[in-house]
């Protein structure tokens, strides 16, 4: 168990270095994602976004395992742009750990993102959600004040 535990700092720690950058100016941006799930502080130690066409996803995990997952597709194919709030879509989630089935997961019910920084020269990606989500085993959860920050995207 330890040399998992060593295997993931090791791992989180590469990925937290390598996906900073610099601004225009020079100025490292170092990317962040939290929020509070039921009530209770979350902070992602990993954190990946994608844009495929005009969807965005967007993924944190936390130094314990616990996983988020945003996806929001906007409607009628529009591009994907700032300050707009978009609803999310139901492939959105919460898992408590890496090793959550299915019936663990709290997948979105109702909930929102709202884009104010899409950075497509420098790839970095920074916004706000906020979602309800339910679980089969464990009944809802409540995602609210998060926050994802300079999170660098790979655009496919």
């Amino acid at each position: 168990m330890r040399k998992i535990f060593l295997i993931f700092v090791l791992i989180a720690s590469v990925a937290i270095f390598s996906s900073c950058k610099k601004d225009s100016n020079g100025n490292v941006v170092i990317p962040s994602m939290s929020a509070k799930i039921n009530l209770t502080d979350w902070s992602a130690l990993v954190r990946t976004a994608t844009i495929t066409g005009n969807t965005l996803s967007v993924n944190g995990s936390s130094l314990g395992g616990e996983i988020i997952q945003l996806t929001v597709t906007p409607a009628n194919s529009a591009t994907l742009t700032t300050n707009v709030t978009y609803d999310i879509s139901i492939t959105s989630f919460y898992k408590k750990s890496l090793s959550a089935g299915i019936d663990d997961t709290y997948f979105a019910v109702t909930g929102s993102v709202k884009l104010t920084q899409l950075d497509m020269t420098n790839k970095l990606i920074s916004g706000t959600f906020s979602f309800n989500a339910s679980s089969t085993s464990f009944g809802l959860a409540a995602i609210t004040n998060g926050e994802f920050t300079n999170i660098s995207f790979t655009a496919l």
